[in-house]
């Protein structure tokens, strides 16, 4: 299978600060990645500079062989989906005033990375 999505040595920096080091990947054509992990370990920072909305410090994400910054955001969006973590059902579901539920404001991130086909 082709290669979709390659990360070599990939660095990324939050607010001076290296946050992702040293980040090897590689997914082809079809397959699925899930990111499971606790809370502040780099999830969503990962997926971010996989999808170019985050720059890398050091190394390089490609998507089909080509380097992610490339790409338009129009065309990575077509190629590669983040699918939303689905709710576990463990968050507080009390109503608040303002018609919110629980913590209805801290879903998770995306958590996977899928190349589409076609």
């Amino acid at each position: 299978m082709t290669v979709a999505i390659e990360v070599r040595g990939l660095s990324v920096e939050r607010g001076g600060r290296t946050v992702l080091r040293g980040v090897d990947l590689e997914l082809r054509a079809g397959e699925a990645l899930a990111l499971v992990g606790p809370n502040a370990a780099g999830k969503s920072t990962l997926l971010r500079a996989l999808v170019g909305l985050l720059p890398a410090a050091q190394g390089e994400v490609r998507v089909e062989g080509r380097p992610i910054g490339g790409w338009s955001r129009a065309a990575v969006a077509r190629r590669v989906a983040l699918v939303a973590a689905e709710d576990d059902g463990q968050h507080d579901h009390r109503d608040h005033e303002d018609g919110r539920s629980g913590d209805s404001d801290n879903h998770g991130p995306s958590r996977v990375v899928e190349q589409h086909q076609g």
